[in-house]
């Protein structure tokens, strides 16, 4: 049993310290691994291409490294977004290399996402930013609308059928 263990301590060392290197920029070379951990190259080839697969890394020159392009720490900031609305009932991402072929800003999106025109006009930016302040603070706040609500407690803000709902 002890033997089992040290084998997964010895592998989340050598991962978190893999990790590491890349989140600081260094391109690691297979046989500078193998030597510094005492594995072999193949089974930093499998920690490469099976545990590490959801970080956005590239191979060159006999070197990995994390994309240039991609920020790695937006990556979790992505999932979130593409959790919290909803997008990810259409879109099954789960990986960084995916999210980051999909924002990448330097060609065009293999995907398009096409909502239909809402009913109403854009919504005005500094009410918007303001329902979501008094929402994530718990903030009372007045509404006048066809009536006067001078005191509400807003939870959550729901884009359906082409309006946003105030809950």
């Amino acid at each position: 049993m002890s033997d089992n263990r040290s084998r997964h301590d010895r592998l989340a060392v050598r991962l978190s310290l893999i990790i590491s290197r890349l989140m600081a920029g260094e391109s690691l070379s297979l046989k500078t691994l193998s030597d510094e951990f005492g594995v072999t190259e193949r089974t930093l080839q499998r920690d490469f291409h099976q545990r590490l697969v959801h970080l956005d890394l590239e191979y060159r020159n006999g070197r990995y490294s994390l994309r240039r392009q991609s920020n790695p720490s937006a990556i979790p900031e992505m999932l979130s977004f593409i959790q919290n609305t909803g997008i990810a009932r259409i879109l099954p991402l789960r990986n960084g290399r995916l999210i980051t072929c999909l924002t990448d800003n330097q060609e065009p999106s293999p995907c398009l996402i096409w909502l239909p025109a809402p009913d109403i006009t854009a919504t005005l930016p500094e009410c918007f930013s303001q329902l979501i302040l008094a929402i994530r603070q718990c903030i009372h706040i007045s509404l006048m609308t066809e009536r006067w609500y001078p005191s509400l407690e807003p939870c959550r803000l729901i884009y359906y059928s082409g309006s946003w709902y105030l809950i």
